[in-house]
């Protein structure tokens, strides 16, 4: 359906540098993010515990697992050249550091909603709850050069990455992707956009499945 990305930001205040890794795809094992995160150590300086790796749970991406039942060479296969893809893309964004001005709001979108209601049955299942809590709140974070031109966009909203629903089988980033490309388009095509989905554990969209 559509191409899916990794984005990073690096900052460094002259001494210490920290990263954030956004990928979109459903998730990562703990030993795939040790292996990533000490290989970008070693390769930029940047320490492991100054790193966020963090996917938009999408439910339709690639599968990632190749520590149990989805072990196949194919997925194997695909793991290997996204480990190498997560390292590098760390790299180029520590390779183009310039002086930056850093500036942070927040906003709100009740485009989201608690997703465990009541089935009538005195059950709880999947569905739309607007009694239960739900956070509504956008952070983003603004990075722009000297010269004010635009370089990040950090936003983070949290919300399943489910608009397509359970009957998609195509390859999607969903709603993180179209929201990063529609306004890394906005800023000028030169910015990235990277999404963080917050705790978004027990939180749907509202369009979706």
């Amino acid at each position: 359906h559509d191409d899916l990305y990794a984005r990073s930001v690096v900052f460094s205040d002259g001494v210490n540098k920290a990263a954030t890794l956004t990928c979109e795809l459903v998730g990562l094992s703990e030993a795939v993010w040790n292996e990533v995160t000490t290989r970008i150590e070693k390769e930029t300086g940047i320490k492991k515990d100054y790193i966020l790796l963090s996917c938009v749970h999408t439910h339709s991406g690639p599968s990632t697992n190749v520590y149990g039942d989805g072990k196949t060479p194919e997925v194997a296969a695909y793991v290997e050249d996204l480990k190498n893809n997560l390292v590098e893309v760390v790299k180029e964004a520590n390779s183009k550091l310039v002086d930056a001005k850093i500036g942070a709001g927040k906003g709100e979108c009740l485009m989201n909603m608690n997703r465990r209601a009541m089935d009538g049955k005195g059950n709880v299942s999947l569905g739309l709850n607007p009694y239960a809590p739900c956070d509504h709140e956008v952070g983003v974070i603004r990075i722009d050069d000297k010269s004010d031109n635009h370089l990040a966009l950090m936003m983070d909203w949290p919300c399943h990455a489910v608009v397509l629903g359970p009957r998609n089988y195509q390859i999607t980033s969903d709603w993180p992707g179209a929201a990063s490309k529609f306004v890394e388009t906005g800023l000028g095509g030169n910015a990235v956009a990277p999404v963080i989905v917050g705790a978004s554990g027990d939180i749907n969209p509202l369009y979706g499945p």
